[in-house]
């Protein structure tokens, strides 16, 4: 019986210590000094603050080079007589190529591929008959005005795969430059036609994102030169006109 009034008279004193806390903890919740009042406090990234703007500049002008591929596919019984004449073939392009006036250091091969060859018959084992061989140059022309002669000239010594014809310019990197001023300029006026209108001032370039690009141009301008060809029957190629593009995305500061 004693023990049992122990206990009881045990949990009686926590359950008035726990009421006498909440007490104190309301009173004290209640004092002027101690009202909990809420507030937001600013967040900030970094230390700067600005304006994007996003500016664009292009230079359209004529090709001065066209690239192209000029080789063979060559198709025998043994890999020694497909090389040699794809050897045979790829000699005769490049003397045809020295012929019209390129340079070696403009002829480059641009791949060489052997692979067998196979006749798949309908519910049989494939039976291999040879072997085929694709080999060509990539040729660069400076003078575009031969480039139709050139490919004549290396179709006529035994060429039997001629593209990848592309047009550009020798010095590419002084029109990037050019674009890059332009849109550099076209990023900081709109950037000060915001300022102006919202009140505040640019501070310095922050940050810088570039991007650039060559495309010929759709339509082709009146003006652009109208063909190149070696003869009334020859081969003709349309040069058109290139735009370089370069794309930036500036973030200004603001004073």
């Amino acid at each position: 019986m004693n023990a049992k009034r122990t206990i009881f008279f045990t949990g009686g004193v926590v359950v008035v210590a726990i009421m006498a806390l909440l007490i104190a903890l309301i009173v004290l919740a209640n004092k002027p000094g101690n009202t909990t009042q809420a507030q937001t406090t600013p967040v900030y990234v970094g230390n700067q603050t600005g304006v994007t703007v996003s500016g664009q500049g292009s230079v359209i002008v004529t090709p001065d080079v066209v690239q192209f591929s000029a080789g063979v596919v060559i198709q025998t019984d043994t890999v020694v007589t497909a090389q040699q004449q794809a050897a045979q073939k790829m000699d005769a392009i490049k003397k045809a190529l020295n012929g019209q006036g390129v340079k070696d250091e403009d002829i480059k091969t641009a791949n060489f591929d052997i692979n067998p060859d196979y006749v798949y018959d309908q519910g049989k084992t494939p039976r291999q008959v040879g072997y085929s061989i694709r080999t060509a140059y990539s040729v660069t022309v400076r003078d575009i005005n031969k480039a139709g002669a050139i490919i004549d000239a290396v179709a006529g010594a035994g060429a039997n795969q001629i593209g990848s014809v592309q047009f550009g310019r020798e010095k590419e990197v002084d029109l990037i430059n050019q674009a890059r001023v332009a849109a550099m300029t076209d990023a900081k006026n709109k950037a000060s036609q915001l300022a102006s209108a919202g009140g505040f001032t640019l501070g310095t370039v922050i940050s810088v994102n570039e991007y650039s690009n060559t495309n010929p141009v759709e339509p082709v301008r009146k003006d652009a030169p109208v063909a190149f060809a070696s003869d009334a029957s020859g081969t003709a190629l349309q040069s058109g006109q290139l735009k370089v593009t370069v794309q930036v995305t500036v973030l200004y500061g603001i004073k």
